[in-house]
Order: structure tokens, then C-alpha cells, then sequence
């Protein structure tokens, strides 16, 4: 979602953030679950354990404030300028930090 698409979908943008509210809940209520969907989906790698210690050090609740101060900066950071070059480059950045913790296998991803 970016800016001009929040303008124009305000309704639909409304509905995303409260669609990731509730992932948020889901996963701080379901954290076994969450680690087992993420290995199953091939979105994360290495030890389930070492994975799932990660994810119990964190908190996923999110409040309104929260939520809407992520919203903005994502339509800020992936704008319709953006290239699909800085885009990956945010990605990887990502990954970097995942792999540093043992939470990307680059094999396998």
C-alpha cells in the first residue's frame, strides 16, 4: 500500500490495518503455531526451537498508535517513485538481519 493507494481506498486501507492488527494478536496468541506455519511455508528456516525463542522474545501486540505510525512510514519508505531496485535492496537488508540471527537459511530461501 502506498499513499496514493490509502487516498484513493480509504475504506480498503482502513481494513488492511485492522487486518494487521489482528495478525498481530493472532501470532502473540498462537507463537507455536506462527513458527510452524513460517517453517512450513519455507518463510523461515533453521531450528524450530532457536525460531520459536525468537518469536516468545517478542511482543506482536500491536495498539492503533502503533499500527498507524507503521502504516505511515511503509507509504512513505515504498512510494510510486520507488524502484523495484531499492525495494529489493529493503529486502535483503531484511534477510541480513534474519540470517544474523539464524532465522534464514540462504539455501533454502
Amino acid at each position: 500500500m502506498n499513499a496514493d493507494f490509502a487516498k484513493a481506498n480509504p475504506i480498503t486501507a482502513k481494513k488492511l490495518k485492522n487486518a494487521s492488527m489482528y495478525c498481530s494478536q493472532w501470532i502473540e496468541d498462537n507463537k507455536e503455531s506462527f513458527v510452524d506455519l513460517l517453517l512450513e511455508k519455507n518463510w523461515a528456516s533453521g531450528d524450530r526451537q532457536k525460531f520459536l525463542d525468537f518469536a516468545n522474545s517478542l511482543n506482536f501486540v500491536l495498539t492503533d498508535q502503533q499500527t498507524e505510525t507503521a502504516m505511515r512510514k511503509v507509504i512513505k519508505i515504498i512510494s510510486p517513485s520507488d524502484s523495484w531496485i531499492r525495494i529489493s535492496r529493503k529486502r535483503i537488508l531484511w534477510k541480513k538481519i534474519l540470517a544474523t540471527h539464524g532465522l534464514w537459511n540462504r539455501e533454502v530461501h
